[in-house]
C-alpha cells in the first residue's frame, strides 16, 4: 500500500498538492491546540488529534500522512538536535515525538465519548464536543444518565 501512495505522490501533482495541504492542515491545528492546551484553554482544544493519522495505523498506510504532519511540526531546521541526524532516524524520532508530546497529551484532554460512557461518568462528557454520528447513537443514554446537563446543552444549541 505504502508504495503506492509513494508512486502516486511522485507521478501525481494534484495527488502531492492534496497530501501536502492535508498535513499542512493537520500539522497548523496541532501546533494551536497544543497553544490552547498549554495555555489552559482546553476547551478550545479542536479535534484534530483525533482523527489525525498514528505511524504505521491503517489510515497512514494508506496515506503516509504521520511522517508529513510530524516533519511540519518538527521541522528539522527548528531543532538543533536533529542537526546531522541521518534521515531515516529524524523521521523515527519526530513521528515518535509527534505521539508522545503532541497527540497523547491532546488525546487525553479530548477523552472520547466511550472511554466517559464506559466508566459511567455521565457528567464529565462535553456535549459540544461529542461527534454527530455518536450522538445520534447515545442520544436515549445521554437523556437517561444526564438529563439536566443533557437538556439544557439541547437548549442551548437551539437558541444558538
Amino acid at each position: 500500500m505504502a508504495k503506492k501512495v509513494i508512486e502516486r505522490y511522485t507521478r501525481d501533482p494534484d495527488f502531492r498538492f492534496l497530501h501536502e495541504r492535508v498535513s499542512d492542515l493537520f500539522a497548523e491545528c496541532l501546533k494551536a491546540d497544543m497553544q490552547r492546551l498549554n495555555s489552559g484553554q482546553i476547551r478550545k482544544v479542536g479535534l484534530a488529534a483525533k482523527w489525525c493519522p498514528t505511524l504505521n495505523s491503517s489510515s497512514d498506510r494508506s496515506t503516509l500522512l504521520c511522517e508529513s504532519i510530524a516533519r511540519k511540526v518538527f521541522p528539522r531546521e527548528n531543532y538543533p538536535e536533529y542537526e546531522g541526524v541521518e534521515e531515516e532516524q529524524y523521521v523515527y524520532w519526530v513521528c515518535n515525538r509527534l505521539r508522545k508530546k503532541v497527540l497523547a497529551p491532546l488525546w487525553k484532554v479530548l477523552e472520547s465519548t466511550g472511554v466517559s460512557i464506559g466508566a459511567n461518568r455521565w457528567d464529565g462528557i462535553p456535549y459540544d464536543r461529542v461527534a454527530s454520528v455518536a450522538m445520534k447513537f447515545y442520544k436515549e443514554k445521554f437523556l437517561k444518565h444526564d438529563p439536566e446537563r443533557f437538556k439544557k446543552y439541547l437548549e442551548d444549541v437551539k437558541t444558538g
